[in-house]
């Protein structure tokens, strides 16, 4: 049910964009490409990881209401302050995206009030894959009522939507009480030591998905950084069955992480059953390129039919990273995503200024996969070597020679 609703809902964000870049075109729909970027680092700065301490650790307590009135003073505390400073700086240093980036800080209360995470923790696949498709029908909704032809128009529809579906996902917490004696609240200190981890793999993931798209938007202007933007938003509708992948591990394999050889064998199953789909979805999306997206968005965006094959590596190394994040945070190893996250950081400090050098959009696509590349061996190799269990000192030690 959840895997299906993920993909309902890429296909009903597809179909939002389509709307979108046909109605703003490449250059309006750079400058909101870009004012996206920024605020998908102001909502992990605002989300400080603690989303995912409490759908792990409710997956592992079987409840979530000791973990509730910390969790919303945390987010609602950490919304305000990530909202003022990112306001202020856009101000400051980009004015010309100060409008619509303002618009989308007001959404960053609503991804706090959003409680979609409950069912997912607590085994409510059914209203959980429900929730999932709030925000995209009410984009379509808004959309289709409220004609807009600007950046700061969209953005603002963007916001409500978010708005809209916190709404729907409050009545989930109708479930909470039976669970309510169950396990022990988690101190503010302690969820915020657990999360601080996860906001920094998420702020550096965010630098590989906008920090290029950023780039490209200053040396080639708006409209390149438009196409540029079309380009990845396609190409990550594939993250579908990832995403949706790593939420289930993070509740799901939350109860295996003391058992090192299971939780070892389930991460290869999950790992090798996305990238058998993911591998196939990727050669469809080649072949069909050419034929869909000037359909579907315009002849305005037909160089982005080149850039799509240039991000598909980039798509398969992605979706095993998301999968063994999800894992790995269930495992409470988030140190180790941090240090992954760095090593992907310096790949971009190398891959980006060679990029740039280029000057073509396809050096910055290879230089995205190139980036994944380190990431997500930062990420195995030590687990790996970890997982693979030593042989025993009796069966290395070598025989002694009998004594004469």
């Amino acid at each position: 049910m959840l895997g299906g609703s993920r993909a309902l809902a890429a296909l009903l964000g597809f179909v939002a964009v389509a709307l979108v870049a046909r109605s703003l075109g490449p250059a309006e729909l750079g400058l909101l490409s870009m004012a996206l970027a920024v605020f998908g680092w102001a909502q992990h700065a605002a989300e400080c990881g603690l989303r995912s301490v409490v759908t792990a650790e409710t997956g592992w307590r079987r409840a979530f209401l000791p973990l509730l009135s910390t969790y919303m003073i945390l987010r609602m505390s950490c919304a305000a302050a990530t909202a003022t400073v990112v306001i202020g700086t856009t101000y400051v240093l980009a004015p010309g995206m100060a409008m619509p980036v303002s618009w989308l800080c007001g959404a960053l209360f609503a991804v706090a009030l959003q409680f979609d995470w409950v069912p997912l923790a607590t085994g409510r696949s059914g209203e959980a894959g429900l929730l999932l498709l709030a925000r995209p029908c009410a984009m379509l909704v808004l959309l289709a009522a409220i004609p807009v032809e600007t950046a700061t128009g969209v953005a603002a529809l963007t916001a409500v939507a978010w708005w809209c579906a916190a709404a729907l996902s409050w009545p989930s917490l109708r479930h909470g009480r039976r669970d309510a004696a169950e396990g022990e609240p988690l101190a503010a200190t302690r969820m915020l030591r657990l999360g601080w981890p996860l906001m920094a793999v998420a702020l550096t993931s965010q630098a590989q998905l906008a920090l290029d798209l950023l780039i490209v938007g200053h040396l080639f202007g708006p409209a390149q950084a438009g196409q540029y933007f079309l380009a990845s938003a396609i190409v990550g509708a594939g993250l579908v069955l990832a995403n949706a992948t790593g939420q289930f591990a993070m509740a799901r394999m939350a109860p295996l992480r003391d058992n090192p050889a299971a939780f070892a064998r389930e991460l290869a199953r999950e790992l090798r059953l996305v990238g058998l789909v993911v591998l196939l979805g990727a050669c469809l999306l080649a072949t069909a390129a050419p034929l869909v997206v000037p359909a579907a968005f315009g002849a305005a965006y037909a160089p982005v039919t080149v850039l799509i094959p240039w991000l598909l590596p980039w798509l398969l190394l992605q979706s095993l990273t998301t999968v063994t994040q999800g894992a790995l945070t269930a495992a409470r190893r988030q140190p180790q995503l941090l240090r992954a996250n760095l090593a992907l950081l310096a790949a971009l400090a190398i891959g980006l200024p060679v990029a740039a050098r280029y000057g073509t959009l396809e050096a910055f696509a290879a230089c995205r996969a190139a980036a994944e590349a380190v990431r997500l061996a930062a990420l195995l190799i030590p687990f790996l070597a970890l997982s693979v269990p030593r042989p025993s000192s009796a069966r290395n030690r070598r025989p002694r020679p009998a004594a004469p």
